[in-house]
Order: structure tokens, then sequence, then C-alpha cells
């Protein structure tokens, strides 16, 4: 049984919500290869943005497993109705990406603060990860600029319309396929032009499913 901290509780298969409520009723397991079972003594947390008692009544989530998770139900209001948060939170973003771009941005101009403030999120806090990232990528000064932030600012219940997304990702795609060009391919030296460290660049290139081996010399 294999699920990361990032996994939505929601967004688990039948058969491993079997083997989890498994382990919660009878406090053991069995990890892969191992020949005898392991007793645990745990307190779980999970998350989720799914309603379960839906899940419940749709035969999308186990109601014995539900029942035994639900001690104590916590609700997380979407971000629009924290705006407090939504600050704090992208400076948070911002230094991470700032190392992990190896970019000197520092922070926001009032009026990027203001874009975030106005905007609704309705991706509520990944959305906003999403955002500062892509700003950090963009941003060539210290400061992330209103105009650095490109988030989907349709009035509501307008439908998408793909451009702009579109837009965003051929710019980084013909950045990293430039520097893989130049490189021959070499990641190294191409996270080097980019101004990012190989790990970001590799994770870039999964992303956006370029095959870097078409850029190595022939």
């Amino acid at each position: 049984m294999t699920f990361g901290p990032a996994d939505e509780i929601g967004n688990l298969s039948l058969s491993i919500q079997a083997k989890l409520l498994r382990v919660l009723q009878e406090r053991e397991f069995r990890a892969v290869g191992d020949t005898r079972s392991r007793t645990t003594n745990i307190r779980l947390l999970t998350a989720t943005n799914k309603d379960l008692r839906a899940e419940v009544k749709e035969g999308r989530f186990r109601q014995d497993l539900y029942f035994r998770l639900n001690v104590v139900n916590l609700h997380v209001p979407p971000l629009r109705e924290r705006r407090e948060d939504i600050l704090p939170l992208a400076r948070f973003f911002l230094n991470r990406y700032a190392v992990d771009f190896k970019k000197k941005v520092t922070g926001f101009s009032p009026g990027a603060i203001e874009k975030m403030r106005m905007y609704a999120w309705p991706g509520n806090v990944r959305e906003l990860q999403n955002a500062i990232e892509r700003s950090v990528l963009l941003c060539d000064g210290d400061i992330i600029e209103s105009s650095h932030l490109t988030m989907d600012t349709r009035p509501e219940g307008e439908p998408a319309t793909t451009e702009h997304t579109l837009n965003l990702e051929e710019l980084e795609r013909g950045a990293v396929a430039r520097a893989l060009q130049m490189t021959h391919g070499v990641q190294k030296e191409a996270a080097a032009i980019l101004g990012v460290s190989p790990r970001v660049l590799n994770y870039k290139i999964q992303m956006l499913k370029l095959d870097w081996k078409s850029f190595r010399a022939k």
C-alpha cells in the first residue's frame, strides 16, 4: 500500500481503501517483500475536497472506512473566504520557488498583491501555488508585478478558453527546448542556462512531455 502525503483520501481506489481500513482496525501491516506482519500505532490525519458522504452513496468510498475516519471533522474554508491567508501563503511559495529556480525575487508589487486579494481562487491553495511558481519563472527582476500573475480572470460562469494557458505552456516549452538544443541535451548545462537547478529542469521536462534525448548530438 503506497500513497503520498499529497494524496487526498477521497482519491484512493477501493482496493487501497480496504487495505487502509485493515491497518486501522487491526493495527498491523506487512511491508512489500516482507514475510511477517508488523504492528503499528498511528493517528491518521486525512484531507479531501470531496463530499465523502456523497462518495459513499455513489459506491466510490467505503462506508466502513468513512465512519472509521470521521472521528474529528475540521472544515477548512476555501481561500476566497479567508483572504487574510493569501499573502502569507504567496510569500511562502515565492521563497520556495525563488530558491528552486535560483532567482533573486524578494516580494510583490502593490498591484500584484491587490490582484491576488481580488481574485476568487477557485482552485484554492494549489492554484495559488501554481500561479506563484509561474510568476517566479516569468519575473525578470526582484519584484513580482501584476503582469507576472497569470490567473484565469474570466467572469464567473463564462466558458474557459485554452488560448492563455497554451501561450504560457508554449513559453516554457520553447525556453526549455531552446536550452536543451543549445547544450545538445545535457540537462546540467541547460539548467545553468535557464538559471534553475537540474532537479527543477527535470521536473519541467516531464511536465512539458519533452523528449530530451532527441536533442542529443547525432
